[in-house]
This record gives structure tokens, C-alpha cells and sequence, in this order.
């Protein structure tokens, strides 16, 4: 059996959580909030429906506190795998009215489309331990393995990492 062996906290000291909760809100929202500038870099008029970026970004400061919240109500543990997970850019958070969404974005790797694999909060030990040990290869696997289906690429069938991250999941039953 493949053993992974890791110490979270090297990897995950002096990380600034508000910078991937700001980010993970911004991302939830679906748009960008940015003045807009000509190509000259002149200052563009906003019309009404630009203006609209007074209310975005105070929805994403509601949906950052959202976030922020939900990461204080965790375990110590999740805590450290939910910090590991953002930092290396693993995991996708929404925020919703009275509960958080998860998700791994796989665009393009199992279906030619927009695609995300939900997760929970019990996924997180496993997604840390397969990112620490295969990288992006071992998420997908374990989504393959999950779904059923291999991923469209034979780039991943052929690869050891993918492989053996098959393999370890195997293993863990």
C-alpha cells in the first residue's frame, strides 16, 4: 500500500485566509468589479448598468464574511485542510443563504463543458492527501473513481501519477 506522509503546517504557515476568502467570494459572484478604462487609459463613463459594481462589491463583502464565518465553525483540522485546499487552489467555495457549496473545478476533463465535482467537508482529508501525494492527477482520479468514468484525455490514463493515485484509492478501500 502507498503511504502518504505529511506535516500540513509547513505548508500552510503565514497564510493570509482573508486574501481566499475575498477571493472565493469575488469568484462566487460572477462578475468583476473594476472601473472601466478607454485604450487610451482614459477613465470610461459608467453607464447605470456598470455602476451596478457599488452593489457587487458589497455583496462580495457579505459572501466573504459568509465565508469567513463558515471557516471559523470548523474543526482545527478542517481548518488546516480548508486553508491547504485554497492555497493551492483546490477547492471552489459559494456561499449560499444558509449553507456553503464546495466544489473541484474539472472544466473539460471529464465532459467538453463547464464541469465541478461537489464535495463536503468529509472529502477534505482525502483531497489533501491526494494533492500532497499526486498533485492535480490524484484529484482527478479520485473524481473518476467517484463518477465512474475516466477522464476524456488518454494523457491521464498513461500517467503514473493518475495511476498510482488509482491505485492508493484502491487500497484505502
Amino acid at each position: 500500500m502507498i503511504s502518504i506522509k505529511k506535516d500540513l503546517t509547513k505548508n500552510i504557515e503565514n497564510v493570509d485566509l482573508r486574501y481566499y476568502f475575498k477571493e472565493q467570494a469575488s469568484m462566487s459572484m460572477g462578475i468583476y468589479p473594476m472601473s472601466s478604462y478607454n485604450e487610451l487609459g482614459e477613465k470610461h463613463e459608467r453607464t447605470p448598468y456598470e455602476e451596478g459594481w457599488n452593489d457587487a462589491l458589497i455583496k462580495i463583502l457579505e459572501r466573504e464574511i459568509q465565508i469567513e464565518s463558515w471557516f471559523d465553525s470548523l474543526s482545527d483540522i478542517n481548518k488546516e485542510h480548508v486553508t491547504y485546499l485554497l492555497k493551492y487552489d483546490v477547492i471552489t467555495l459559494s456561499p449560499r443563504k444558509d449553507k456553503m457549496d464546495m466544489y473541484i473545478n474539472c472544466n473539460d476533463v471529464f465532459y467538453s463543458a463547464a464541469d465541478g465535482e461537489e464535495i463536503t467537508v468529509n472529502d477534505f482529508e482525502i483531497l489533501v492527501d491526494l494533492d500532497w501525494g499526486f498533485g492535480w492527477k490524484g484529484i482527478a482520479a479520485w473524481i473518476a473513481l467517484k463518477r465512474g468514468i475516466e477522464p476524456m484525455s488518454d494523457n491521464y490514463k498513461n500517467d503514473k501519477a493518475y495511476k498510482e493515485a488509482k491505485e492508493y484509492l484502491k487500497c484505502k478501500g
